[in-house]
């Protein structure tokens, strides 16, 4: 499935550009958004099609997790300044 290895490359590629330049908050929102739903994509690709012992999917929960954490805390510090 190398389809799936390029279109989350993809994805972290363009994730990553965010953190290298000086997005507006709702921009890099947008872009951690849409790493977030290709993540998600894969993953249900990968069980739908029973891969996961040729692509485990751990490793893609736990950058899930990780994104939702950030923007969780990204949320909670654009309030406290309300």
């Amino acid at each position: 499935m190398p389809l799936l290895k390029s279109y989350l490359k993809e994805a972290k590629k363009a994730s990553s550009s965010v953190k290298a330049g000086n997005m507006s908050p709702s921009a890099e929102n947008e872009v951690n958004d849409r790493e977030l739903s290709a993540l998600k994509a894969v993953i249900k690709c990968i069980e739908e099609h029973n891969l996961e012992e040729q692509y485990p999917v751990d490793p893609l929960q736990k950058r899930i997790l990780q994104l939702e954490k950030a923007k969780a805390e990204k949320k909670r510090a654009n309030f406290s300044y309300i």
